[in-house]
């Protein structure tokens, strides 16, 4: 094989390993957050919005009862209290994000000053500077 055709078999190869790659997903984290404090959630037309006015809890989260060790309307890891550098809103693309909990709970959750407690699986997006469900 002469080195030209080398050249494109090696190139044709690699352009084939490039669209083949399956893009990574970014990993999600389980966040808690109890219901109460000062929460909002906002949702738009399209069915995107934000869970505002949350805060970062001081210590892991005992996943076996959260409203001991979170305060009302704090959120926190089940392995580490949240970083001061974290995002206190959840942004999401669309409600059906909201696939671990129907949105209707998570609504009542945290928009009424009971002990409800939610769960969230989250990625940061240092873009929009929020906890990412979806």
């Amino acid at each position: 094989m002469s080195k030209f055709a080398t050249t494109i078999f090696i190139s044709s190869l690699f352009s084939i390993f490039l669209v083949s790659t399956p893009t990574l997903a970014q990993q999600k984290y389980p966040l808690i957050c109890r219901s109460g404090g000062r929460i909002s959630i906002r949702t738009m037309a399209d069915g995107s919005g934000e869970i505002q006015g949350l805060k970062q809890g001081r210590t892991a989260v005992n996943s076996n009862n959260p409203n001991s060790s979170l305060a009302p309307g704090e959120c926190g890891w089940e392995d580490r209290a949240m970083n001061s550098n974290e995002p206190t809103t959840i942004c999401y693309s669309n409600v059906a994000a909201f696939n671990i909990t129907p949105i209707t709970t998570i609504i009542e959750n945290l928009n009424y000053r009971g002990a409800g407690v939610a769960r969230y699986l989250v990625h940061n997006d240092t873009s929009n500077r929020c906890m990412r469900v979806n």
